[in-house]
C-alpha cells in the first residue's frame, strides 16, 4: 500500500465497519507502482490499463485512495484483466511532462500505450462496470450512405472513423478494432459493408462544420500497428482550423502539442459568414504547421485556457 493509504484506511474504519451488515463493500487492493524506469514497459503490452497520477501532499488523492483502491480489488475478485496502477508525480518527472499532468488526482485510460484521460465515474461499483464496458470496442454498425450521413450528423463535431467493405476475419479491420479501442474515450467509429465515394479500409472523416476548400476532409487512416494508427489520426482529426467546443476541450487535455488561438468578439453561430472570413486567415498559417500545432478560433477569454496549464498563442482580433 501507498505510505499514506494506510492512514486513510484506518480514518474510514469505522464507518465501513458500521454499515458492514447493510453494504457489501469491496476489498482495499494494494496496486503496482510504477515509476520513469518501469512506466512504459509495463504498459505498452496492456490491451487496457488506467493510471492513478497522484502527489503525497495532494488532500483529494488521499481522499479518493479508497475508492481506486476498491476499483481494482473488485476487478481482481471479478477476474477482470484491467491492471489499475499508480504513479507518484512528486517523484517520476518524466512520466508528468510526457502525460502534461498537471493537476492530481489525474486518473488516465491507456490502451497499447496511447493514453487518454478518464471522464467516467470514480465510485468503485460504476468504475469497475465503466471499464468492463471499455473492453469491448463499440463500433456503430452503418448500412447505407444515408445511414452514415447521420452517423457523422450526430457527432456533430467529432471526427469520425469508418472501416468501409468486408471485415469479418480481415487483419486490417482488426487493427482498426485496437485503434478505435485505444481512441475510445475522443473518437467515434462506424463499420459499413459498402465502399463508397471515399474508398475502402479505415477512413478518417473530419467534422464537416467548419470545412474549407484547404481542408482535406477524408483520410485513409496509415500505420502498420494499431498505436501507429492512432498516432495517425491525433495528427489529423481536426480541420486545419476548428471553432473551440466541448469536444476540443476534451483535446486540448491530452494534446501535447502547441495551441494558436484566435480571439475575436463574434457569435460564430449567429455570423458564420464572418466567423469563415477570420478562420480563413489563419488557414494560411495552419497550413504551414498542419500536423504539428493545433489551430483555434473562439469568441472567449483567454483566461479559460490556464486549466490546462498551455502555453498558448493568442491572436487577438476586433
Amino acid at each position: 500500500m501507498r505510505p499514506y493509504s494506510a492512514v486513510v484506511a484506518a480514518l474510514l474504519f469505522g464507518a465501513a465497519h458500521a454499515n458492514s451488515e447493510m453494504v457489501e463493500v469491496a476489498p482495499f487492493h494494494a496496486f503496482l507502482d510504477l515509476t520513469d524506469d518501469t512506466f512504459h514497459d509495463f504498459i505498452e503490452d496492456k490491451a487496457l490499463a488506467v493510471v492513478y497520477f497522484h502527489a503525497p501532499w495532494c488532500l483529494q488523492c488521499r481522499n479518493y485512495y479508497e475508492e481506486y483502491s476498491r476499483t481494482a480489488g473488485l476487478l481482481d475478485e471479478l477476474e477482470i484483466d484491467i491492471p489499475l496502477v499508480a504513479v507518484d508525480g512528486s517523484q517520476n518527472r518524466k512520466l508528468v511532462d510526457e502525460f502534461q499532468i498537471h493537476r492530481y488526482p489525474t486518473i488516465q485510460i491507456f490502451r497499447h500505450g496511447q493514453g487518454n484521460l478518464y471522464h467516467g465515474p470514480r465510485y468503485y461499483h460504476k468504475m469497475q462496470t465503466y471499464l468492463q464496458n471499455k473492453m469491448v470496442s463499440n463500433i456503430t454498425a452503418i448500412s447505407s450512405e444515408d445511414e452514415l450521413a447521420l452517423f457523422r450528423d450526430k457527432q456533430n463535431e467529432m471526427p469520425t472513423a469508418v472501416y468501409f467493405g468486408t471485415h469479418d476475419d480481415d487483419d486490417s479491420y482488426k487493427k482498426f478494432d485496437d485503434m478505435c479501442l485505444a481512441l475510445s474515450e475522443t473518437l467515434s467509429c462506424g463499420k459499413a459493408d459498402f465502399v463508397s465515394e471515399y474508398g475502402s479500409g479505415g477512413i478518417l472523416l473530419k467534422p464537416t462544420k467548419w470545412k474549407s476548400k484547404s481542408d482535406e476532409m477524408a483520410v485513409e487512416i496509415e500505420g502498420s500497428t494499431p498505436l501507429a494508427m492512432a498516432a495517425f489520426v491525433d495528427s489529423n482529426r481536426l480541420p486545419l482550423v476548428s471553432v473551440r467546443s466541448a469536444y476540443t476541450d476534451r483535446y486540448l487535455k491530452a494534446t501535447t502539442r502547441p495551441i494558436v488561438t484566435m480571439l475575436y468578439n463574434l457569435d460564430f453561430e449567429a455570423d458564420p459568414k464572418g466567423t469563415n472570413y477570420f478562420a480563413n486567415r489563419l488557414r494560411r498559417v495552419a497550413k504551414g504547421f498542419a500536423g504539428r500545432a493545433t489551430f483555434l478560433i473562439e469568441d472567449g477569454n483567454e483566461k479559460s485556457y490556464r486549466q490546462y496549464g498551455l502555453q498558448v498563442l493568442y491572436l487577438l482580433c476586433h
